[in-house]
């Protein structure tokens, strides 16, 4: 087992992927990690609604099986530990899919508070969270997230 694990993820979409979740070593770095023990921050430079409701339909297509690695051996040898632990990839799939979705939710939440206790302050860091007099951030992205982990609960 991994004692810690921390990952950054950025939430930028390339080809419809998030990120390291399209990598075997990533994917098998988080689901290995144990219970508690993975600290999974995501950064973004948006808070556009559109491009987060992207973000949330890629979380849906993360598939550890489909995931890669250089090393031909590498895939194997990962796939078959995955496997070991979860029984199937559905299952693999299932907690990587919690992991990403419960990261977005603690993040954006996180900084949907900081920007409007900011913003309710007056300050000097709420002008990175507001320009031209629009705000930044915005609570639907929080929603999206929780809606999100709730489907993926079900």
């Amino acid at each position: 087992d991994i004692g810690r694990t921390c990952m950054i993820v950025p939430a930028s979409l390339r080809n419809s992927e998030l990120g390291p979740f399209a990598r075997s070593w990533c994917i098998f770095e988080a689901v290995m990690t144990p219970p508690g023990c993975l600290s999974l921050h995501i950064g973004w430079n948006t808070w556009d609604v559109a491009h987060h409701r992207q973000i949330a339909a890629a979380i849906d297509e993360i598939d550890v099986a489909d995931a890669q690695a250089f090393d031909r051996q590498d895939k194997e040898n990962i796939d078959a530990m995955v496997l070991e632990r979860y029984g199937t990839f559905a299952a693999a799939n299932a907690e990587t899919k919690r992991l990403v979705a419960e990261a977005f939710v603690r993040t954006t939440r996180a900084a949907f508070a900081h920007g409007a206790s900011a913003c309710a302050e007056g300050a000097p860091a709420s002008r990175a969270l507001i320009r031209g007099g629009r705000a930044l951030h915005d609570e639907r992205i929080v929603r999206l997230y929780e809606d999100k982990l709730a489907e993926i609960a079900r």
